[in-house]
């Protein structure tokens, strides 16, 4: 009777993909354990330092407690989440006066240009440095091309680029999976501004929101809040370094 199993990759950095899975009803008895010990000796065998697991804490509750006691350390999540049109316009319509105060407060010398117009060697920049870096959560995102973002909008304010949305809109589901605001642009209501141009380009033509976010965007995460919108997925990366020679595993700092 299978009661249990495990799967992992090399990578030929490190040993990835680890996946464990045992049997509800033989938990809690060592299993999972024991599977891990087979992935510790195949590190060592392939020569890497390092083993990475990637969950879903949103369907895999039992994981996280379960790696850390293993020794193993959080590295990062991407929350994906989504919301009907219908439910997103009445959140704006209460937040009316927010979405107005970033148009106000946004500088006469801005504009808003779609990413064709937009400084291109910044925009990649800024998404490699917030957004892309999770992207090794292998199995979990879909790799975004930019020049398919042919929904998205920047804001400029002279030459200097204040932030930018990417966007896709497929079948009457616009895919965001990058909103993010320059350092020295934050605290000016400027990413409302983008979303409620967006928004009026887009007006009649959405019926659903998908986007995503890593756990430092704080500001994306109150989209959790508004009604009717739901989590469909929290992909999360653990890590453990393995002293190569040596039984024991150290969890990475």
């Amino acid at each position: 009777k299978v009661v249990g199993a495990v799967s992992y990759r090399d990578d030929g950095a490190a040993v990835g993909g680890v996946r464990v899975h045992v049997v509800p009803a033989y938990r809690r008895n060592g299993i999972g354990s024991l599977l891990l010990q087979v992935v510790y000796q195949e590190t060592e065998r392939f020569g890497r330092n390092r083993i990475l697991a990637d969950v879903d804490l949103h369907t895999e509750p039992d994981a996280e407690p379960f790696l850390t006691s293993q020794g193993f350390g959080k590295y990062g999540t991407i929350t994906f989440a989504e919301i009907g049109i219908d439910d997103l316009r009445s959140s704006m319509a209460a937040g009316r006066d927010l979405l107005q105060s970033g148009l106000t407060n946004v500088p006469s010398a801005a504009r808003f240009v779609g990413l064709s117009e937009a400084p291109m060697p910044e925009i990649t920049r800024l998404y490699a440095e917030h957004i892309a870096h999770m992207e090794s959560l292998a199995g979990w995102r879909q790799t975004f091309n930019i020049d398919r973002a042919t929904h998205s909008i920047a804001l400029l304010v002279g030459d200097k680029l204040a932030g930018f949305v990417l966007a896709r809109l497929d079948a009457g589901v616009l895919h965001i999976p990058a909103w993010v605001i320059t350092p020295e642009f934050r605290g000016h209501h400027i990413g409302f501004a983008l979303l409620s141009r967006l928004a009026e380009r887009l007006r009649g033509k959405v019926e659903r929101l998908r986007f995503e976010f890593t756990d430092a965007a704080f500001v994306t995460a109150r989209m959790l809040n508004v009604p009717g919108c739901q989590v469909t997925k929290i992909a999360a990366r653990f890590g453990r370094v393995v002293q190569i020679g040596r039984a024991s595993c150290r969890e990475r700092v």
